[in-house]
């Protein structure tokens, strides 16, 4: 049996499907719920919508926080409210706005105003004009100023640390013959 608790031109034919308010909702998946917002869609097996307006739910156990225009179509995914999100791959979630994972296993932050899209999986992807880290009483700042000198230093963080390593068996072949000249 399913329930339609309230609102206006709502639609549960899934098996235990719910919509608890809203209008123009549907809920077709088996134990899906729609809980409110505007012609939002819930159409797969144990699928889920909080909210908002024109949002999809079409993966199993998919969800869709909130937002516009959103779609969890990846089995287990997640489009974090926002707006034009596609969570496509398995396990996958989409936050922000025009993020698209279309991997599996792959996480999207979209702050800016372009679509963004995943490039494969297992990925964590975020797009920002500044990137901030804070480590207790610390802060470090990523912008368009700065990301090629942290590219660089990444890329040649295993030369300097190669560099290091020789230098230091340089010293200790040092000090043995200053050992041995000492005897």
């Amino acid at each position: 049996m399913s329930t339609v608790s309230g609102g206006n031109n709502n639609s549960a034919n899934g098996r235990s499907s719910t919509i608890s308010g809203g209008e123009t909702n549907i809920a077709t998946g088996n134990l899906s719920v729609v809980c409110g917002g505007k012609n939002n869609k819930a159409v797969e097996r144990l699928s889920a919508i909080g909210g908002g307006i024109r949002n999809e739910a079409s993966g199993e156990f998919s969800v869709v926080i909130g937002g516009q225009d959103n779609c969890s179509a990846g089995r287990f995914s997640v489009a974090n409210g926002g707006s034009q999100n596609k969570a496509n791959g398995n396990f996958s979630i989409a936050m922000g706005r025009k993020a698209i994972v279309n991997h599996n296993r792959s996480c999207l932050i979209n702050l800016g105003d372009n679509e963004i899209t995943s490039k494969s999986n297992n990925e964590f992807r975020v797009n920002a004009k500044v990137f901030t880290i804070v480590i207790d009483d610390t802060e470090v700042k990523i912008d368009k100023n700065n990301i090629k000198n942290f590219s660089n230093l990444l890329k040649n963080g295993n030369n300097l640390q190669k560099q290091m390593d020789e230098q230091q068996e340089q010293m200790k072949k040092m000090q043995r013959q200053i050992q041995s000249l000492m005897k």
